[in-house]
């Protein structure tokens, strides 16, 4: 670990969707993030730093600012010191991924496209799969998924009634679903879906109810299961577990590594499960989560199904089109 940091180079990355993308904090036309490039002992590595606007706690001008006042102090450029800041109570969640030596992807590695794991749960936004019209997805294109999360809760809830039944009836899709709700939803809105929908396909609803003190009264409503998700990096607490709670989904580079292996620790005490899940990262950022997924503890079907929302986003050259340089921190100019 004493090893010295020989160069680090920062760039941005504006990656653009292919279609503006619809997320709980908005509309979203493309993906900023900041790439790193080091070279340790003569070799290149890559990672990636990448808050996501209206979920992290932080900005990507927040987080270079951090960047430039660690590494501004040349006594810091080494490996162990860069693991000492990483670790620190004041690191941002999305430097604390980025400057993790866990999280360093070789130059050579890249060259190819990043195999993702076979267990990758399948994406449906509001992009796939449309409120009031007909389903953008069919059986052809579903037949192989043995999970599938669905965004809900952006519309009334009658509506995303029709949208889980439509996914139920398909003829080829034997698979379970996720509802992700981001908050949405009061414990009276989760007696009536229960109430109406094949609950029975419904693995469990990711973040489901607006007020968190309902969660007290699930088990009266519902036989459904929950999951956490945002609540999880909106504080620092540890969760509380009510009835019901089945599993907690993992974001990277929203919790930052130290805070997912102290999630997993009280998941494991609790009996939960995890699940890994991306948070619209680059080629990059998703290559260190497949790697990740391969050592992780549990079989659950991971949220990885992100990349594909993105214009010819599947190889690292083919992101190099969309970035640019912002500056040398190591040596310093």
């Amino acid at each position: 670990m004493e090893s010295p940091i020989e160069s680090l180079m920062l760039y941005r990355a504006v990656l653009p969707y292919k279609a503006p993308l619809h997320l709980a904090s908005g509309i979203a036309f493309s993906r900023e993030v900041i790439l790193l490039e080091w070279t340790v002992n003569g070799e290149k590595f890559w990672s990636e730093i990448a808050p996501l606007p209206g979920f992290s706690q932080e900005s990507l001008t927040q987080c270079l600012v951090q960047l430039r006042t660690f590494f501004s102090k040349s006594n810091y450029h080494t490996l162990s010191a860069l693991h000492e800041f990483s670790r620190g109570d004041t690191c941002y969640p999305s430097v604390a991924l980025g400057c993790s030596v866990e999280s360093f992807q070789s130059h050579s590695s890249l060259q190819s496209s990043p195999r993702p794991p076979s267990n990758v749960c399948t994406l449906l936004t509001y992009e796939n799969h449309c409120g009031k019209g007909e389903a953008l997805v069919s059986d052809e294109g579903l037949k192989d998924s043995a999970v599938v999360k669905m965004k809900v809760g952006m519309l009334p809830l009658k509506e995303d009634i029709a949208r889980i039944d439509r996914i139920c009836n398909l003829t080829s899709f034997k698979g379970s679903i996720r509802l992700d709700a981001n908050q949405q939803w009061s414990l009276a809105d989760i007696e009536w879906l229960s109430k109406n929908i094949d609950t029975a396909r419904i693995q469990w609803i990711e973040e489901p109810l607006t007020v968190a003190q309902e969660y007290r009264e699930w088990g009266t409503v519902t036989d459904l299961r929950f999951a956490y998700d945002e609540s999880l990096y909106r504080s620092e607490q540890p969760p509380v577990f009510y009835t019901g709670l089945t599993a907690l989904v993992l974001k990277p580079m929203l919790l930052g590594p130290h805070r997912v292996k102290a999630l997993c620790g009280w998941a494991a005490l609790h009996q939960c499960e995890t699940v890994l899940s991306s948070s619209f990262e680059s080629i990059v950022g998703m290559a260190y989560l497949y790697q990740l997924a391969e050592n992780w503890p549990c079989s659950q079907y991971h949220g990885f199904d992100t990349l594909k929302y993105f214009t010819d986003a599947y190889s690292a050259r083919s992101h190099m089109r969309f970035v640019t340089p912002i500056e040398r921190l190591i040596p310093h100019a």
